[in-house]
């Protein structure tokens, strides 16, 4: 019964038409690749919880200046839980040469 199986599981992924390889390598970290679309949308909940505000447009142009209540220690509250809910961390480096959200966006893609 179990090598009937095996045969039917290696069948199965001779047929796919789909890359498993580097779906599997990424799952395999716990993580599997996002696209910009997909950063956007958990960026945009994440700026709700930290600003308390859900009228903020999350474009690649925004900045802290574009954000009443953006100071330095909301942005270190803002990328706590980006990292958190991304499961990343940023160097302080890389935290340092963020002009805007589309800086932030490649470098979470980049991540993830």
């Amino acid at each position: 019964m179990a090598q009937k199986m095996k045969r039917k599981c290696r069948s199965f992924w001779a047929q796919s038409t789909v890359d498993w390889s580097s779906i599997l390598e990424d799952g395999a970290k716990g993580h599997f690749k996002m696209d910009e679309a997909q950063i956007y949308s958990r960026l945009a909940g994440i700026f709700e919880d930290v600003f308390d505000e859900d009228t903020i447009n999350i474009t690649p142009e925004l900045s802290a200046k574009d954000v009443d209540g953006w100071d330095s220690l909301t942005h270190i509250r803002l990328i706590l839980t980006i990292e958190k809910a991304f499961k990343i961390k940023f160097s302080t480096s890389e935290i340092g040469k963020l002009e805007n959200v589309g800086d932030l966006v490649m470098l979470i893609k980049a991540r993830t």
